[in-house]
Order: structure tokens, then C-alpha cells, then sequence
């Protein structure tokens, strides 16, 4: 009578905790949904908004009007002094919006918000198919999927990236559907052709961007070796097809620009500090505690058993993880930031997605619902913390009304400007003379004259200088600049939060 007793008491508890469980999951996803309403709205802000988001925008706009054109990845040494920085697919996409009669801006930003939305959804659909092979039960499974694709909008970098004008989004996004096409091919092996051509495409989209390449050939090296390698063999083919192009009709200029232009100072004390000022690792506990615990399971699967008894979506989530960590080491590039650490958090999403199945699997398996009731409370409460939305300058009338005093202010001049804020340049229809952190780079490094640029401070042959009000660990220009700008350009004004020097007062 007592052990009757004792297990319908503890089924009835086992079964109020289950739904409770539930209850809590519907109200996670309730709010991860209203964070993507936020992330709507602010993409509705950004996309309209006449300004610079993030200092590289401007630059991008210029090679985005440039390619295609004589001009892409042409002479560093001739004036203006310009430097294409990646591959041109986010380019020639944008240049075919605005084509279409899609402001500049707008087209620039609207492809990195459309990606990041299409990236929530294919680590939904990833994490779904790594289960669909398994004993999952089908709820935890889509439960899985729909926590790992939502929570993605919780993250800061993603947060701040989703929305600009940059190449970082699409990229991650291309690898994350290459991934994605790989893993289906299990099913269906013709796909295996259109991964690896995607693939491709993130890497001339942003050459860096082969971590889930990597992971996907790993994967599939061990399952199915042949297939892994014929598809490589694809990969580089169309890959070397398209270098040998570019390489012919910019004569050299390709690869000298996004290789030999683009490798910069390391710094194992700047991998600390930006590490530290992101707060990525104080600021999500929860997820990151999660994040270990599944990747240590992970890990100690492949390490005890035969490679081939796991399954395939299990290796690529692991190699990416570990890969994309390792990754983080690009912090310490001169001008790294939070767009380096995209991939981690994509890895992060898939491995919470995992843990989160095979969570609710044991748990449901053992009758120990609290389990799942906890870990999904957890997320609730790191998901409650997580960063605020969009830029307060944004909804500024102030800030918006000097700025465009700015922007007239520099469409009236009758000489070049030289601007940190180069998106202030291309609104006012001038020209970027010459980007200032990868001129100082390329300064520092002896591959780029920079007493070109010295002499036309000192001649004047700027109307005006535009400057942020810091100069980022001296990553805006050498002394030896700083030191002409400040003596030519004396007179000093604030504009929307910008210092504009002139040589002879704010007016002339």
C-alpha cells in the first residue's frame, strides 16, 4: 500500500513538473519572440537610419559603388588610397539593390538583416536534422531547434552586426546554409555539390570564413571519405576558377588586396583585453556553462568511441565549436572586434539546441522531469538579462539634425574631406580619400608611403578633417599624421558627436 502510494505520488509530481516545464518553455519562447520583434523594429530604424552604425560602413559603401569597375583592388599608391578589404560577393549584391533603386545604405544594411534572420532559421533547421536520425522524441527535437534558432538574437554581437552595412552576417550565413546542405546530403547525397558551392561563396563573401567548411569535410572525411573528398575537389576547383577570374581582371590586384593588404599586427594582450571589454563571458553564464557541458559530452563521445559510430551532425557542431574558438585568437588583429566572435555564437546556439534534446530525452527516460524544468528556467533567466537593442543615437533628433548639418556641411566643400566617419563622405557625395585605421596599418608595416598623405595635410587639400573623438589605441593614424592634422587643422568644432577641423575656422 505504502510503495502504491509512494509512486503515484511520485508520478503526480513527476507530471506536475513536466508541465510546469512546458508552461515555462512557452513563456522562453514568448520572449525570445518579443526580442525578435525588437530586432524588427530596430532593423526598421537602421535601415532608414542617414548615418553611420559602425565605422567601417562607409568604406564598404565606396568598394560596393567601385565593384564591379576598372577601379576594384586597383593601385594602393595612386590617390584616393584605397584598400578592398575582402571578396566582392557582398559587394556586387549590394551594387545590384542599389541598381534596383535601393539607396546605398539601405541595400547595405537590409542584406546583413535579411542574413541574420535566414542564420536564426538554418540553425533551427541544422539542429532539427541532427536530431531527425535519432530516438528524439519529435517535441524535444523541435523544442531543441526553436530554442537554438531564437536564442541567437540574444546575443550581443549578433545584436550589433544584424543590422550594418557589412559583409560579416551574409558570410556566417552562407557557412551556417553550407553546413546545413552537408548534413541533408546524408539523405540526400546530390546535395553534397550545392554545399560546397555555397560554401565558396561565404569564402568570397569574406575569405576568413571557412571554419564550417572545415567542419563539414571532417565530418564527412570519416563517414564517407569519397564523397568528403569529391566535393573538396569541387570546392576548389570553382573556388580556383573564381580566384584565376578576379586575379586576370584586376591584374594581381585581387589577392594582393585581400591577402597581402590585409594581414596586421597581433597582439596576445589585445586577444585579453577585447575579450574582457566584449563581457561575452561574465555576461552569458548561463549559456556558456551550457555551451561547456554539452561540447565536454560531445568531446568524450569522440575520444571513447569509433569515429564512425558518431553521428556525423554530432562531429561538425564539435569541430565547429572547438574551431571557432580557436578563432577567437583573431581578437588580437589590429581593428578585431565582436564580428570575430559570430561564429563561437553560432556554436553556441547549436550546442544548447543539443543539449537541450538530450536533456529532455534522459530526463523523460528516467521520469526526472525537474531536469529539464531547471535547465529551462535557467535559460529563462539569461535570456531576461540579455543586452538592450540598437544605438540611442538612432531615435537622437539632435544627433540626427547635426548630423545632417555635417553631411551639408561636407557636400558644399569645395575640396576633398578627410573623415573618420566615411559614411558622412558618401552621403555628401565625395569621395573617401583613403580609410584611416588600415592606412596606418599599412603605414606601420612600410607598404604604403605615408608622407603621401602627410603632404596633403600639410597642403591643405582638405577643406576639412572629420575625427571621432578617440583615437582607438592609435588605430586612426600614426603620430607622425596626428601631428600634421592637429598643426594644418587648428579650428575645432563638435558635430553630432565629431570633431571637424579646419585650417582657418569651422566655416571656410
Amino acid at each position: 500500500m505504502n510503495s502504491t502510494l509512494s509512486r503515484l505520488a511520485s508520478g503526480g509530481a513527476a507530471s506536475w513538473a513536466t508541465r510546469a516545464a512546458w508552461l515555462l518553455f512557452a513563456v522562453l519562447t514568448g520572449l525570445l519572440a518579443l526580442y525578435w520583434a525588437k530586432f524588427a523594429y530596430n532593423a526598421y530604424l537602421a535601415a532608414t537610419f542617414p548615418a553611420q552604425l559602425e565605422y567601417s560602413e562607409g568604406i564598404i559603401w565606396q568598394q560596393a559603388r567601385l565593384i564591379p569597375g576598372p577601379r576594384m583592388y586597383g593601385d594602393l599608391q595612386t590617390y584616393p588610397f584605397l584598400v578592398f578589404h575582402y571578396p566582392p560577393f557582398y559587394h556586387l549584391i549590394v551594387h545590384g539593390l542599389a541598381v534596383l533603386g535601393v539607396p546605398w545604405l539601405m541595400a547595405g544594411r537590409l542584406v546583413s538583416i535579411v542574413s541574420t534572420v535566414a542564420l536564426a532559421a538554418l540553425i533551427a533547421a541544422f539542429t532539427n536534422e541532427s536530431l531527425a536520425n535519432t530516438d528524439t522524441a519529435r517535441r524535444n527535437r523541435l523544442a531543441a531547434a526553436l530554442t537554438a534558432g531564437l536564442l541567437l538574437v540574444t546575443l550581443g554581437p549578433i545584436q550589433f552586426w544584424g543590422d550594418t552595412m557589412r559583409m560579416d552576417m551574409l558570410a556566417v550565413m552562407l557557412e551556417i546554409l553550407g553546413m546545413y546542405l552537408g548534413l541533408c546530403s546524408i539523405r540526400r547525397p546530390e546535395l553534397i555539390y550545392p554545399s560546397a558551392a555555397v560554401f565558396v561563396l561565404a569564402v568570397y563573401t569574406k575569405q576568413t570564413v571557412i571554419l564550417g567548411a572545415a567542419a563539414t569535410f571532417a565530418a564527412f572525411l570519416i563517414h564517407t571519405p569519397a564523397r568528403a573528398l569529391r566535393a573538396a575537389a569541387f570546392a576548389v576547383l570553382l573556388g580556383g576558377i573564381i580566384f584565376a577570374v578576379l586575379t586576370l581582371a584586376t591584374g594581381g590586384g585581387f589577392p594582393r588586396h585581400i591577402f597581402f593588404y590585409n594581414v596586421s599586427p597581433f597582439s596576445w594582450r589585445a586577444v585579453a583585453e577585447k575579450i574582457a571589454e566584449t563581457r561575452i563571458i561574465p555576461g552569458y553564464p548561463v549559456y556558456l556553462a551550457i555551451v561547456l557541458g554539452a561540447a565536454a559530452v560531445l568531446g568524450f563521445r569522440l575520444w571513447t568511441r569509433p569515429l564512425r559510430h558518431v553521428p556525423p551532425a554530432q562531429i561538425m557542431i564539435f569541430v565547429y565549436f572547438i574551431l571557432a574558438t580557436a578563432n577567437l585568437l583573431s581578437l588580437g588583429k589590429a581593428g578585431g572586434w565582436t564580428n570575430y566572435l559570430i561564429p563561437w555564437m553560432c556554436s553556441w546556439a547549436m550546442l544548447i539546441g543539443l543539449a537541450i534534446a538530450e536533456i529532455g530525452e534522459a530526463a523523460q527516460r528516467r521520469g526526472q522531469p525537474l531536469i529539464v524544468l531547471g535547465l529551462v528556467a535557467a535559460l529563462l533567466a539569461q535570456a531576461l538579462v540579455a543586452p538592450k537593442f540598437g544605438d540611442a543615437k538612432m531615435v537622437d533628433a539632435r544627433f540626427r539634425r547635426e548630423y545632417a548639418q555635417l553631411v551639408d556641411l561636407v557636400a558644399r566643400a569645395k575640396k576633398p574631406v578627410l573623415s573618420d566617419d566615411m559614411v558622412v563622405l558618401m552621403l555628401a557625395g565625395k569621395e573617401v580619400p583613403w580609410e584611416p585605421a588600415v592606412i596606418t596599418v599599412l603605414s606601420e608595416r612600410g607598404v604604403f608611403d605615408e608622407g603621401k598623405a602627410i603632404r596633403m595635410i600639410e597642403a591643405h587639400d582638405f577643406s576639412y578633417v572629420v575625427r571621432e573623438k578617440f583615437n582607438f589605441r592609435g588605430e586612426r593614424g600614426t603620430p607622425a599624421v596626428d601631428a600634421a592634422i592637429a598643426k594644418a587643422y587648428p579650428a575645432e568644432r563638435t558635430l553630432a558627436r565629431l570633431r571637424v577641423l579646419s585650417p582657418g575656422g569651422p566655416d571656410r
